[in-house]
């Protein structure tokens, strides 16, 4: 299962058809990223949220937002980094709804905790709902972390799942993660130590 790659060509042109020659030059420059930075965006979100289709819906939405983006054509923009974090932001804001809109149906109120402190509720009630094979999601995530180490973070909140994944799946320092979210260095690291907490005992190490 992967994302229909014409979806979302077809609705960048429609974003950018009413520009001048900047947006098609816009247009040509969000295609060529979207084939070679779609698999890894999806991988992300995927892993903060559990959940293939809202994935696949975040990461469209990354490219769209992308389309509106002039600095994507300046050679000293970091484009590669910016699509990671508006993916990133999606993708919490997407768990962060579900958990909101499943406190409105159960009549419960809904606490911070409820998405970040306590594990999130809207990934455990869509993660059943994913295919039994293996998706372009879940590989690039295994690819990166193993099917065991991926398999616990299910046990940890996805602000948490996400710092994870910004660190030990792409590679970034505390200072590049603290940077790119706007948090203290000091606070990345307290998220990044207690997910590990969490992952050793759920890994009964």
């Amino acid at each position: 299962m992967q994302i229909p790659p014409t979806s979302l060509e077809s609705a960048i042109g429609a974003d950018t058809a009413d520009g001048a020659d900047g947006a098609t030059s816009i247009q040509a420059r969000v295609t060529a990223l979207y084939r070679t930075e779609r698999d890894r965006l999806l991988g992300h979100a995927y892993g903060v949220t559990r959940d293939f289709h809202g994935a696949c819906d975040i990461v469209q939405e990354t490219f769209l937002r992308a389309s509106r983006e002039e600095r994507i054509l300046r050679g000293d923009f970091r484009v590669r980094a910016w699509l990671l974090r508006v993916c990133g932001n999606l993708a919490l804001n997407w768990v962060r709804d579900c958990a909101r809109r499943e406190a409105r149906e159960s009549g419960q109120p809904v606490w911070r905790g409820n998405y970040e402190s306590k594990g999130s509720s809207s990934r455990k009630s869509t993660a059943r709902r994913e295919p039994s094979s293996p998706d372009a999601a879940e590989e690039v995530l295994r690819r990166q972390m193993g099917r065991e180490l991926l398999e616990a973070m299910d046990a940890i909140p996805a602000a948490y799942r996400r710092v994870l994944l910004l660190r030990y799946a792409e590679g970034l320092s505390c200072s590049e993660i603290a940077e790119w979210l706007d948090t203290p260095a000091g606070t990345v690291m307290s998220w990044i130590h207690r997910a590990r907490l969490v992952l050793r005992r759920r890994l009964g190490r």
